[in-house]
This record gives C-alpha cells, sequence and structure tokens, in this order.
C-alpha cells in the first residue's frame, strides 16, 4: 500500500483508489474513457510521474489485460 494522495487531511492509497473503482462498478475489461485535471484531486504526496504511474497501475490492476483505457 502507497500513499499517493492527501484531501482535507486525510491521506487516500492506492488500495483506496482501487476500492473506489469496484464501488463505481468498475471491473475487469472495460473500456474507460477518462478525461480530469488530476492533480485537483487533491495535493500529490509523489512526483508528478510516480502519481501518474499510481494512477495508471489502479486503473489496470482493476480494468486487467482485457481492459481499455482512453
Amino acid at each position: 500500500m502507497k500513499y499517493f494522495l492527501e484531501h482535507n487531511g486525510k491521506k487516500y492509497s492506492d488500495k483506496d483508489l482501487i476500492d473506489a473503482f469496484y464501488q463505481l462498478g468498475i471491473k475487469r475489461g472495460d473500456i474507460l474513457c477518462v478525461h480530469t485535471e488530476l492533480m485537483k484531486f487533491g495535493k500529490a504526496l509523489l512526483t508528478k510521474n510516480d502519481f501518474l504511474k499510481t494512477l495508471l497501475e489502479c486503473f489496470f490492476k482493476v480494468l486487467g489485460k482485457e481492459g481499455t483505457l482512453l
């Protein structure tokens, strides 16, 4: 587990994000189009590259090799 984001004094981990994806109904094999200003989620606790890498890892952990991220 790695903390990568802080918002309103609470730290969020990669596991928190993966759990949120599952709660939204995102599952293996889905096709997702993501368009957002990622740094507006809160304060990044990692370098920009590590932050973005963590987000991508979380998406693909849920989507699997069968899924598509646009």
